[in-house]
């Protein structure tokens, strides 16, 4: 998995903090927030709108090793690539309205990239 090390930050943190999330039904914001700081909230979009440019496999790579270490991360994970390909695949006046947002969360401190589809 060429993400392999990105995902490394995510496990850690999710590890640590999936007994509190299960037990307090509190949101994963910390492993949400090693998914926003390693780019992976990205993983499939394309690059050239600022995404990773994953595919499928390495997506479910991803997801499988996060499950593995705390479901609730994993689920919002799945729910934040899913919006985001849904986002990515709408006309382009929705695309520009919402990817730049999904883009933000997922590339932090850089703005997003300018969208020409």
């Amino acid at each position: 998995m060429p993400h392999r090390d990105l995902v490394k930050p995510v496990l850690g943190a999710a590890t640590q903090h999936a007994g509190s999330v299960e037990r307090e039904g509190r949101f994963p914001y910390e492993a949400v927030g090693s998914l926003r700081s390693t780019g992976l909230l990205g993983l499939t979009l394309p690059v050239s709108v600022g995404g990773l440019g994953g595919s499928p496999a390495e997506f479910l790579d991803v997801t499988r090793a996060i499950a593995s270490r705390c479901a609730s991360t994993a689920m919002v994970y799945l729910m934040h690539v899913c919006a985001a390909q849904v986002t990515f695949a709408g006309t382009a006046p929705d695309r520009a309205r919402w990817l730049h947002a999904l883009i933000c969360v997922a590339r932090p401190n850089r703005s997003p990239l300018p969208l020409s589809r």
